[in-house]
């Protein structure tokens, strides 16, 4: 049963989008709408 439970949870998986963009987010540049906002 665990078996199975881990091959639909694979089918259904879906990749980050933007997950480049992570490390950048941990350093604390901010995102606003998907662009980067300028420290003004």
């Amino acid at each position: 049963m665990v078996y199975k439970l881990g091959q639909s949870a694979q089918r259904n998986f879906q990749r980050l989008n933007g997950a480049e963009q992570i490390k950048d987010i941990i350093v604390g540049i901010i995102y606003e709408d998907g662009i980067k906002k300028s420290a003004a």
